[in-house]
C-alpha cells in the first residue's frame, strides 16, 4: 500500500511539471515581434555651417595698462618768505588754468631790494652822464696840442679806461635792477599749466623756501596710458605715421567696465613705442595719448555718455594691428586642437590643417589650408572622426556677413564715441 502510494504522488507531480513546461513554451511562442516600418535609420552628423570668404580685415591687439599724467610736477617757490595770500582756487582737486595765481609771499623785501637797485642805477646812469662830459673835455685838451701823440697816450687823454669802468658800472646797475624785479615777481607762485591740484602743502604763514613743496599739480590736458605689451607682438602693431587720415583710422579703443561699466568707451592713439623692456616682466611698453582724460572740455550734457580717466587706474585698451590683406577670418572656437578646421566636403567630414598667421581674442586670421567657398563646421561635436558622414542643416554664410558688417561698424562707431 505505501509502495503504491508513492507511485501515485510521483505521476502527479510528473503530470503538474509537465503541464508548467507546455505552458512556458506557449507563452513564448505566441510572444509579438517588432517589425520596421519602412524607415531607414541615418548615421549622418547633422552640422550647421559657414562659407568662407577671403578679404582684408585689421586685428585689434589687447593690452592692460596704467594710466599716468603726461605732466605732473612738485611745485617749489623760487625764493624765499612768508605765505601770506592764498587763492581760493588753491583746493586739492580743483582743476586750475594756467598762469592763475595760486600763493603770494610777503613782498616787502623784495620791494626794497628793487627799490635800492633802482637807486644804483640812477647813481650809475649819472656817473655815466659825468665822464661823458669830461669825454668832451678831454677831446678839446687833445685836439689843442701841437705835436702827434703816442696811440697808448691818446688813450689815456681821452679817458677810455675810465669810460669803460662807468659803462661797466650802468651794465651791472641794470642787471641788479631785473633780478630785483624778477625776484618780486617770483613771490606770486602762478600755475605752470592748465591742471588739477593733487595735495596743497603749505598755508597761510609759512615759511618756504626754494627746496620746499607748495603743492603737486598735474596737467589735465591729456594723459598716458603705459600698456605692457609681449615683444613679439610688437611686429604687428600699427606705428603712427605723419599722415593725418592715416592716424585717424589707428585709434585706441579704453575700456574699464570695472568701473565705467559694460559698453562705455573712452578713445586715445598710440603716442610711442618705449625701445626698451621691463627688466622684471621682460615686456615692452606702448605709450597711449588720452586727450582730456577728466573731461573739462566736454559740456554736462555730453559727460552722461563718457567716463574720466584717473590716473593711477588700470585700463584695458584695443591697439590696431598691421592691415591683413587676403586672409579668411573664422572666430577662434572654428579653428580647433592643432589649427584644424572641420569641413564638410561631399556631406563627409574633413579634418584639415590650416596656417593662422594671426590670432586675436575673438579671430583667427588664415592664409593658407582652407579657400573660399569651403563650408566650415560650426557645430562641436563630440566625435570626430575624418571622413565621417555629416548632414548639413544650416548655413551661416549670410548671418556671418552679416555679423562681420557689424561688427566692423561697431569698431568705428566705437572709434569715433
Amino acid at each position: 500500500m505505501v509502495r503504491t502510494s508513492h507511485k501515485i504522488s510521483f505521476l502527479v507531480g510528473f503530470i503538474v511539471i509537465a503541464a508548467t513546461a507546455m505552458a512556458v513554451i506557449t507563452v513564448y511562442s505566441t510572444e509579438p515581434v517588432a517589425e520596421k516600418d519602412g524607415a531607414t535609420r541615418s548615421n549622418a552628423m547633422p552640422v550647421d555651417i559657414m562659407t568662407a570668404t577671403r578679404s582684408e580685415h585689421t586685428p585689434v591687439i589687447t593690452a592692460m595698462g596704467e594710466v599716468v599724467p603726461a605732466q605732473q610736477v612738485m611745485l617749489r617757490p623760487r625764493v624765499s618768505g612768508e605765505i601770506n595770500a592764498i587763492s581760493k582756487s588753491f583746493v586739492p582737486g580743483n582743476i586750475v588754468e594756467k598762469g592763475q595765481w595760486l600763493v603770494k609771499l610777503d613782498q616787502k623785501d623784495y620791494q626794497l631790494a628793487l627799490q635800492r637797485a633802482k637807486s644804483d642805477l640812477s647813481q650809475a646812469q649819472a656817473l655815466l652822464d659825468i665822464e661823458m662830459g669830461e669825454q668832451e673835455v678831454a677831446r678839446n685838451d687833445l685836439a689843442t696840442l701841437e705835436r702827434d701823440v703816442p696811440q697808448k697816450n691818446r688813450a689815456l687823454i681821452l679817458r677810455e679806461p675810465q669810460l669803460k669802468q662807468v659803462r661797466a658800472q650802468m651794465e651791472q646797475a641794470e642787471v641788479a635792477v631785473r633780478e630785483a624785479q624778477l625776484a618780486l615777481e617770483r613771490t606770486t607762485i602762478n600755475m605752470p599749466f592748465t591742471g588739477q591740484i593733487t595735495s596743497q602743502d603749505v598755508n597761510l604763514g609759512s615759511q618756504v623756501s626754494p627746496a620746499d613743496t607748495i603743492a603737486n599739480v598735474v596737467g589735465t590736458k591729456n594723459y598716458w596710458i603705459e600698456a605692457a605689451l609681449p615683444s613679439s607682438q610688437l611686429q604687428w602693431l600699427a606705428r603712427p605715421t605723419n599722415n593725418k587720415s592715416d592716424n585717424d583710422s589707428q585709434r585706441v579703443k579704453i575700456q574699464n567696465s570695472t568701473v565705467w561699466g559694460d559698453g562705455v568707451t573712452r578713445e586715445g592713439k598710440i603716442k610711442e613705442v618705449v625701445t626698451t623692456l621691463d627688466a622684471q616682466t621682460r615686456m615692452a611698453t606702448v605709450l597711449i595719448e588720452v586727450e582730456d582724460p577728466l573731461l573739462t572740455q566736454v559740456s554736462e550734457q555730453d559727460a552722461d555718455i563718457f567716463a574720466p580717466v584717473i590716473a593711477g587706474s588700470y585700463v584695458r585698451v584695443s591697439l590696431p594691428a598691421k592691415t591683413l590683406s587676403n586672409v579668411i577670418r573664422l572666430p577662434v572656437s572654428y579653428v580647433r586642437k592643432d589649427n584644424t578646421v572641420w569641413v564638410a566636403q561631399d556631406n563627409l567630414l574633413q579634418v584639415i590643417t590650416v596656417s593662422v598667421i594671426y590670432r586675436d581674442e575673438q579671430y583667427a586670421y588664415i592664409d593658407k589650408g582652407i579657400e573660399p567657398g569651403d563650408k566650415i563646421i560650426t557645430t562641436n561635436l563630440a566625435v570626430v572622426r575624418d571622413g565621417a558622414q555629416v548632414r548639413i542643416t544650416g548655413n551661416q554664410s549670410a548671418q556671418n556677413q552679416a555679423h562681420y558688417k557689424t561688427d566692423s561698424a561697431k569698431n568705428r562707431l566705437d572709434a569715433h564715441e
